[in-house]
């Protein structure tokens, strides 16, 4: 009995799907182990990849815009990695660029307030947490692949960043 009969009967005794799992690691052990370390031809192109299957191929245009425009939201980070993989422009990426940079503004602006007594606490606490529930909405936004501009400032935004 072969390696593929001794792990099978451990790992599968008595079960239907037996035998495959023993075909699908005696062919492994076949083609990979046998042909890449004892054969002089092995040639590694030549065997099969996950990859090579077309369904599982992205097209080689740039990252997919639905994953900056979630990118964008994480961290200043994430936003710069956004606007760097955001080549060729996409609609929806360069959207939640812009969204996402405005309302990182806010909550820098909101600290910055609150740097003064009372007032400014209160002010800026205020400008940090609807900055981040209004960042909530646009990061689930992104998640959808929808272009939804954050209350108030959104609009805002789109018209100040142009540039992204």
């Amino acid at each position: 009995m072969g390696k593929a009969g001794i792990l099978t009967q451990v790992a599968f005794p008595n079960k239907p799907g037996r035998q495959a799992v023993q075909r699908i690691i005696s062919d492994f052990d076949r083609l990979f182990w046998r042909e890449a370390l004892f054969s002089s031809t092995f040639d590694p192109s030549s065997t099969f990849s996950y990859m090579d299957n077309p369904k599982n191929q992205a097209p080689f245009n740039g990252a997919d815009p639905k994953v900056i425009a979630v990118l964008s939201y994480l961290t200043v980070v994430g936003w710069i990695a956004a606007v760097v993989l955001n080549n060729p422009k996409s609609e929806l990426a360069s959207f939640h660029i812009r969204q996402s940079l405005g309302l990182m503004l806010v909550m820098a602006a909101g600290s910055i307030v609150m740097i003064f007594p009372l007032v400014g606490w209160i002010v800026g606490s205020a400008a940090i947490v609807g900055a981040f529930l209004l960042w909530i909405l646009g990061f689930l936004s992104a998640l959808q692949g929808e272009m939804k501009e954050s209350p108030y400032l959104g609009a805002y935004f789109q018209e100040w960043f142009k540039v992204f």
